[in-house]
């Protein structure tokens, strides 16, 4: 090799170093935020007032570094101020002279924030210890914490009085009381496979990954006055067990090990059930429903943690829904626990299938109302998601809250007082991206609606898992976040009529590439010349319109999650698929114009756009409106070179890109699909691609297309993926097989879900740079992220 050669073969090594490095810092960017700081703040409302404390980052720069510091601000929401809430300096000086340790003032170690007003005080957690830290006296002291006598067993569920708390054991339920430490046994007859209060093990298909009882806790509900249990008897006797092969055991053994999970497949004739009960917990005396043990036709979540049962205000009645195998009929059935008679309330079917929700992993979008024995129900009977009141008493319909061409997004808050509802909805303003959302408020009664935050942006309500609402205690005030994917997000503090009182936050960007290009929004038409789809295109920050440049496809292609982002740099407190924001971002900082579309057969938009691939697996996620997408992009952008495309997803399931190289092998040339999925090994085939008979369960869906391969195609499979078998990836790699096709597969014998390990992230973005760009990256090159804390539940990270 001459030493012209050898230099720009270096050159290009460190120009492709480079980029990786680029993409790395990009795709850390969700989970340590670090170029965009308060992109979306969290409150804390402090007890029953109008007022709230937040975390706020700053940039603390020197000669050398830049430090992310953390500030906390006080807000006086009836009078439109901020301040800060206690001097940093102040309590790290008061809390090492206390405590005796090393304290930073930029980076306190407080965790268990309490923030009180009258006195001023935090209570907080640091170094093993609870302290308390007077703001006016600058004083900190070591405080005792009143222990808990008792303490709660793993997936208890504390009574509403707090003098009990219900837990499983040895597949029973348990009761401990929690004044005399007594345990008492609630059931008797439960044992494995017919359990009380659990989780199907379809949940976690490789035992000992997870919590037993799952991330979902036990499966159980109090009565409101303490003295009853409403929960299932859980019976997978004649669920078909699916094995699973660990062939690399991490207990320091070699021999391989087979673990056996009950996990019912598409068509299957036998199914987990569960058989509904009410338990006098006084007494034990269990009260069971007459009437048949239902189905776990959810893909999901179980009744109680999926928002699906629930109590009268009496305890004299609990409530259950009744779904159908395939999720095409819902009933509403109420229980009386006295005698055990079960009466059916209504019933609402679909041609195919039913969402009682915005997307299947979130729980049903159905509110009580117990003071007048009314249920708010979500229904797309109209094409369109919208909100019904319903009398429990008779099962009667009262009336549509919501109608019109345009869908709910989500149920904020609903005040019995007002009768008013504050939603947040989508598509309800003709001619604007139909995936923002609005924040509006409805009365209950007369479906009247007041806007309160409407514009060409995405507005949610600031919110967080396991944290306070953005919504004041008194329903007068609102912490709302205005977002776009192409500028920095502002968050407001609103009242109640949706007048801004005081800007709170403005992203800082600072810290993004100086070269830094926002994606571009672009609609678009699908394949049908119709029909508007939305999308979004991102360049590199090194981006040269001279240059020519290989697409790569987001792959957006599942009936499941809505993939579109609607702000830039956080998770805009919904399941709307801002998290891929700044994975495309990152993909493109590898050198290529990435593309999302959001096609046919994808939630949040109307009940056609979503149905669209039904009974037709190959087609779900419509596919061929990506295709129609990007050559109406290659006619407006001449850098984007049509004759390299990609599609990848990096996560499960995705099928994309193995629709995209066997539908359409003449556009595409390159796909990497991680747990590819078929319908017939899991439930969701049955409900987003049709109920499968025993005759389709025998048909290879692949079978047909696999002729079709040409491009190149990367299968990544992780051997213990909690949630997609790998034998759905084999039946790929054996259709391809005896289609004489090339491919290149990765097993990963104890890798996870999709992206989650390191290899495999850096093997993927390899696979494309090499197949789209004829580069690689310099030999023995790790990545330097930390997949473990950017997916800290997954071992197999």
């Amino acid at each position: 090799m001459t030493s012209i050669t050898q230099n720009a073969q270096i050159a290009d090594d460190q120009l492709v170093l480079a980029q990786y490095r680029r993409a790395e810092a990009m795709e850390h960017e969700l989970y340590k935020p670090s170029m965009v700081l308060n992109a979306q703040i969290y409150p804390h409302w402090i007890g029953g007032s109008q007022c709230f404390w937040y975390m706020r980052k700053t940039r603390k720069k020197t000669k050398s570094v830049e430090d992310i510091t953390t500030e906390y601000r006080l807000v006086n929401a009836r009078t439109a101020t901020q301040t800060q809430a206690f001097n940093p300096q102040r309590l790290a000086q008061a809390l090492a002279q206390s405590s005796g340790k090393i304290v930073d003032p930029d980076s306190l170690p407080l965790t268990q924030i309490k923030l009180e007003l009258s006195p001023a005080r935090v209570c907080f957690a640091a170094f093993g210890k609870h302290w308390q830290f007077d703001i006016v006296e600058e004083v900190c002291k070591e405080v005792s914490v009143e222990a808990i006598t008792h303490p709660i067993p793993p997936g208890g569920l504390i009574s509403p009085d707090g003098k009990k708390v219900v837990f499983p054991r040895d597949y029973n339920l348990w009761v401990l009381d929690l004044q005399s430490g007594e345990e008492s046994a609630l059931t008797q007859n439960g044992e494995r496979h017919n359990a009380y209060g659990i989780v199907p093990e379809a949940r976690d298909l490789i035992a000992g990954l997870a919590d037993p009882y799952g991330p979902l806790a036990l499966e159980a509900l109090w009565s409101p006055d303490s003295s009853k249990l409403f929960t299932f008897q859980l019976d997978e006797r004649q669920v078909r067990s699916v094995p699973s092969m660990l062939y690399v055991p991490q207990d320091g053994t070699v021999a391989p090990q087979v673990v056996e999970r009950k996990y019912a497949l598409s068509g299957d004739k036998h199914v987990a059930k569960y058989r509904m009960v009410v338990i006098d917990v006084s007494t034990g005396k269990e009260t069971a429903a007459n009437y048949p043990a239902i189905d776990d036709s959810f893909v999901w979540l179980c009744p109680f943690s999926g928002n699906r049962a629930w109590w009268s205000k009496d305890a004299r009645h609990a409530y259950f829904i009744d779904m159908t195998r395939g999720q095409k009929t819902a009933r509403v059935l109420v229980f009386d626990t006295h005698t055990g008679t079960v009466n059916m309330l209504f019933e609402e079917s679909a041609r195919t299938y039913l969402d009682l929700g915005i997307e299947f992993e979130s729980p049903s979008m159905l509110t009580t109302l117990s003071d007048t024995d009314e249920l708010i129900w979500y229904s797309e009977r109209t094409g369109w998601a919208h909100l019904y009141l319903y009398d429990l008493t008779t099962g009667n319909l009262k009336h549509a809250i919501t109608s019109g061409d345009w869908r709910v997004r989500h149920i904020v808050n609903v005040n019995p007082a007002t009768r008013e509802l504050l939603l947040q909805i989508s598509g309800r303003v003709e001619g604007r991206n139909p995936y923002y959302r609005e924040l509006v408020k409805v009365h209950l009664d007369s479906g009247e609606m007041m806007v309160l935050a409407s514009g060409d942006y995405d507005y949610s309500i600031c919110k967080q898992s396991g944290c306070d609402s953005g919504l004041s205690p008194c329903n007068e005030f609102l912490v709302v976040n205005q977002s776009r994917v192409d500028m920095p997000s502002v968050t407001e503090l609103r009242d109640q009529n949706g007048h801004c009182v005081l800007t709170l936050e403005t992203a800082d960007i600072d810290g993004l590439p100086s070269k830094w290009r926002w994606p571009e929004r672009v609609t678009l038409k699908a394949d049908d010349g119709q029909t508007d789809i939305y999308g979004l295109v991102f360049h590199p920050s090194d981006f040269d319109p001279n240059k020519s440049y290989p697409v790569l496809d987001f792959d957006t292609v599942t009936p499941f999650y809505t993939g579109y982002p609607t702000g830039a740099f956080h998770t805009g407190g919904d399941p709307s698929g801002n998290c891929w924001y700044t994975t495309a971002a990152a993909m493109s900082e590898l050198g290529f114009i990435v593309t999302l579309i959001m096609g046919r057969g994808t939630p949040c938009r109307s009940k056609t756009f979503h149905d669209f691939g039904y009974e037709s697996f190959m087609e779900g996620g419509g596919i061929i409106d990506h295709v129609a997408g990007i050559k109406q992009l290659g006619e407006l952008y001449p850098y984007m070179d049509l004759s390299r495309i990609g599609m990848m997803k990096p996560d499960s399931p995705s099928n994309g890109s193995i629709f995209a190289l066997l539908n359409h092998p003449d556009f595409y040339k390159v796909g990497v699909t991680f747990s590819a999925w078929d319908p017939r090994l899991v439930k969701q085939g049955e409900i987003y691609h049709g109920f499968l008979d025993e005759s389709d369960c025998q048909r290879l869906i692949w079978r047909d297309a696999a002729k079709n391969l040409r491009g190149k195609l990367l299968l990544i499979t992780g051997m213990l993926d909690h949630f997609f078998h790998s034998s759905m990836t084999f039946q790929l790699v054996d259709v391809l097989v005896k289609a004489n096709k090339d491919f290149d597969l990765i097993i990963q014998p104890n890798g996870g879900h999709g992206f989650r390990v390191k290899n495999a992230h850096r093997r993927a973005w390899d696979y494309l740079l090499l197949n789209l760009q004829g580069r690689q990256l310099p030999k023995d090159v790790e990545l330097q992220m930390s997949i473990e804390k950017m997916f800290p539940w997954d071992k197999s990270a």
